[in-house]
C-alpha cells in the first residue's frame, strides 16, 4: 500500500448533470488518476459514467473545466441478489483492481449514482479496503439522493418535526408494509419495478394507495410522475429499474407546530 494515495467514493447525484456538486467535480478534475465506474452485466456502458460525461461536456462548452485526462476503469457488477458467491467474487475482483492502482500511488475515484453511502456498490469496496488496507486514506463525497430529488420534483417535503422517515428497497418492504405504515410517516420504497403490482395490492388493502406517488428516473431523461398508481401498467414498468414509490402517511405532521397533539 502507498499511504499517499487516496480512494474517493464520489456520488454524482440522481442523474441531472447540474446536480453534481462542485466538490465532486473539483476532485475528479484535479485530484484523481483513475475513475472507477460500475456497470451491470445488462448495460454496455456505465450509467454513472454517462452522467459524468454529460456534465463534463456541458461544462467544457462553458469553458469551466478541462477534459478529463485519467484512466477510466469500468467494472461489471452482477445483479444477482441471492448468488452470494458470485457477488463476493465480483466485489473481490473489483477490490484487487482498485488496490493495485492505490498501491502504485494513484488516486482512485469510485463514482456512484446518488450518494455513495446509501445502497451503493461502493460500500462493498469500502468494507474490503477497511479490512485489508486498514491504513488506506479514504474520502467520501456526498451527493443528492434519488429520493431527495423525487421529493423536490414533487414539490413535497418528506418529513418535519417529530415525523419518521423510512427508506427501503421495495422487495424487502412489501411484506413488512403494515408495520412500516404503523411506524413511519413517510416511506420511500426504491427499485419497485419488480414488485409494483404486489405493492399496489398491499397498499389498496391497507387503504393507503391514494397516499402513494410513483416516480421514475427523477431528474433524468424519461422522468415520470404518477399520482394514481392504478393507472400504471405493471408489466411495462417492470423494465424500469430507477423507479420508486413514496408513501405520505404523515400522521405526526403538525405536532411540533402545535397543530396536532
Amino acid at each position: 500500500m502507498n499511504e499517499q494515495s487516496v480512494l474517493y467514493g464520489i456520488g454524482l447525484g440522481p442523474g441531472a448533470a447540474d446536480l453534481i456538486t462542485l466538490r465532486a467535480m473539483k476532485i475528479l478534475q484535479e485530484e484523481v488518476d483513475v475513475i472507477v465506474a460500475p456497470r451491470t452485466e445488462k448495460n454496455n456502458s456505465s450509467l454513472v459514467l454517462n452522467i459524468l460525461k454529460k456534465a463534463q461536456s456541458q461544462l467544457q462548452m462553458q469553458s469551466k473545466v478541462r477534459a478529463l485526462e485519467v484512466e477510466i476503469l469500468e467494472l461489471v457488477f452482477p445483479m444477482k441478489e441471492q448468488q452470494h458467491e458470485l457477488l463476493n467474487q465480483a466485489w473481490d475482483d473489483a477490490f484487487e483492481k482498485i488496490k493495485s492502482r492505490l498501491d502504485n500511488g494513484l488516486n482512485v475515484a469510485f463514482i456512484t449514482e446518488g450518494d455513495p453511502s446509501i445502497y451503493s456498490t461502493f460500500s462493498y469496496i469500502l468494507d474490503r479496503v477497511k479490512k485489508r488496507m486498514p491504513n488506506q486514506r479514504v474520502e467520501i463525497v456526498p451527493a443528492v439522493t434519488s429520493f431527495l430529488a423525487a421529493s423536490a420534483i414533487l414539490n413535497q417535503t418528506l418529513i418535519e418535526g417529530e415525523e419518521r422517515l423510512c427508506v427501503l428497497p421495495a422487495h424487502y418492504g412489501v411484506e413488512v408494509l403494515p408495520s412500516l405504515l404503523e411506524n413511519f410517516d413517510t416511506i420511500v420504497l426504491t427499485k419497485v419495478f419488480k414488485v409494483l403490482g404486489e405493492l399496489c395490492a398491499s397498499l389498496e388493502k391497507q387503504k393507503m394507495l391514494d397516499k402513494a406517488v410513483y416516480v421514475l428516473k427523477a431528474t433524468m431523461d424519461g422522468e415520470k410522475i404518477c399520482r394514481d398508481l392504478r393507472e400504471l401498467n405493471f408489466e411495462e414498468e417492470k423494465k424500469n429499474y430507477f423507479s420508486m414509490v413514496i408513501i405520505f402517511v404523515r400522521k405526526r405532521k403538525g405536532i411540533l407546530s402545535g397543530e396536532r397533539e
